[in-house]
């Protein structure tokens, strides 16, 4: 009890902050409490590598209800849009990029090129990874099987064809470091990248994208045993197209996964919708907006605010987009440079 307590605490926040770094969810929940601690204030986090907060990932710990209250969301579950494990960098954001670490085509960016830009700059990246060369239309055969049991066997069988190529990838990512700091971590985003918003219990959608997560935590688990052994691992989990459940059933079920894995889900507060426009000049100003302390839409603009911003891109439209970003990440360091100057 006394770990919950203390791990629940990172949830506690006065009125105010609330409001703050949250944005009611569509169905009306209530929002997730969340906080600032201590170790938040930029200096300290200077000294603190990896942050505080780390208990929040303990498998087979039962994280509840927002506010306790079971008509509201789980809290592994609920899409949060402040990552307190997260340090804070000159720029102000946390990058995340989702979807294939590993591209395609020779046309899309991969995970290491962005590393390739952010590294020099010492700015930090989480990806968001589904498994190399499947998506949704993978699964097509596997509807074909009758039996549930050979059916998932069958959809292990072929994610196993590419576990050497997506541990490899990474590694390759979680081994860059600079100044003492790792530079890139990988998270979970289902190996098919499957929209989850309709999945109903039992069903093969739902039983085969359970068997995906599975196979990329225990990829994850391989990858940072081999590259970190002995670290203690953040275990963030996005959904694709940022689509949870609508069914309750499929949400609990869901929740038992995620507190079995260890899993917090993330959503975001700078959207450029790279995906769709690829626009170098929205992912520019969304992080304009995040320096400033404002979420971001591009029909909006810059809006209320977010303290801690979790900006979503996307790998591969990196080669559209990293103008943009980059542009971004070099005014935010002169800017700091100056101010140290200054003081």
């Amino acid at each position: 009890m006394k770990t919950l307590s203390r791990i629940l605490a990172v949830f506690s926040v006065t009125t105010t902050l609330n409001a703050q770094t949250t944005v009611e969810p569509k169905d009306k929940e209530a929002s997730e409490p969340t906080t600032s601690p201590a170790e938040n204030k930029k200096e300290e986090q200077e000294k603190e590598w990896p942050p505080s907060g780390m208990g929040l990932f303990e498998k087979g710990l039962a994280l509840g209800h927002i506010r306790d209250n079971p008509k509201n969301s789980y809290r592994r579950v609920y899409q949060r849009t402040l990552m307190p494990t997260e340090p804070r960098f000159y720029y102000n954001a946390v990058l995340t990029f989702d979807d294939q670490i590993v591209p395609f085509t020779d046309k899309e960016a991969s995970a290491m090129d962005i590393m390739k830009e952010l590294e020099p700059r010492g700015a930090r990246a989480l990806f968001f990874a589904n498994v190399p060369g499947v998506a949704t239309p993978s699964l097509r055969p596997f509807f074909k099987i009758k039996d549930r049991e050979a059916r998932k066997k069958a959809c292990r069988k072929l994610l196993d064809t590419k576990r050497e190529e997506f541990i490899k990838a990474i590694r390759e990512l979680i081994k860059i470091k600079k100044d003492g700091k790792w530079l890139a971590e990988v998270h979970n985003h289902t190996a098919f990248h499957q929209n989850m918003r309709n999945f109903k219990v039992g069903t093969a959608r739902m039983d085969l994208c359970i068997v995906g997560i599975r196979f990329v935590e225990e990829c994850l688990e391989e990858a940072y045993a081999a590259e970190r052994p002995g670290f203690e691992r953040q275990r963030f989990f996005r959904f694709p197209f940022l689509a949870v459940p609508r069914d309750a059933k499929a949400r609990a079920k869901i929740n038992e996964l995620f507190t079995e894995l260890g899993f917090l889900s993330v959503g975001e507060t700078q959207d450029s919708k790279d995906y769709s426009n690829g626009s170098p000049d929205q992912a520019y100003k969304s992080l304009v907006a995040a320096r400033n302390g404002k979420r971001y839409q591009v029909k909006s603009g810059p809006f209320s605010t977010a303290q801690h911003p979790v900006a979503l891109f996307h790998t591969k439209t990196w080669y559209k987009i990293g103008p943009g970003i980059l542009k971004a990440l070099d005014e935010a360091k002169a800017l700091e440079d100056s101010k140290d100057i200054t003081e």
